[in-house]
């Protein structure tokens, strides 16, 4: 909200380094969205709704850490988004869905303990 007046704003406050994969993506696939109904006596809160996107990229001829990728490699990367939306109950915008949060879920559960590797 602080990057909603201008674009110039909108730069100033986004990370577009997340946003880096859904800019020229290669391919995407929307999974099943989740509702949440909004309580019949909410007079502002409306709808809610979770919609995770895969987002697929060839990937660049370096890895994260640095190093180049063997030549000619032709591997794609999955990135998964999470956006958040909710559907407005006042006018001007009444009816109309805006996004809310915009996650890039690739690091999100990094820290979780559970990345399948061998632990010792």
């Amino acid at each position: 909200r602080q990057g909603a007046k201008s674009v110039e704003r909108f730069v100033q406050y986004a990370e577009l380094s997340l946003l880096a994969p859904l800019i020229n993506s290669d391919a995407w696939l929307v999974q099943p969205s989740t509702l949440i109904p909004a309580p019949p006596d909410s007079p502002t809160r409306g709808d809610l709704a979770t919609q995770v996107v895969l987002v697929t990229n060839k990937v660049n001829f370096r890895y994260r850490s640095g190093l180049e990728r063997p030549e000619g490699s032709e591997e794609e990367e999955t990135t998964p988004f999470r956006f958040m939306l909710e559907r407005q109950r006042r006018p001007p915008l009444a009816g109309c869905w805006l996004v809310t949060e915009l996650l890039c879920l690739r690091d999100e559960f990094i820290f979780n303990g559970d990345t399948g590797a061998v632990q010792g």
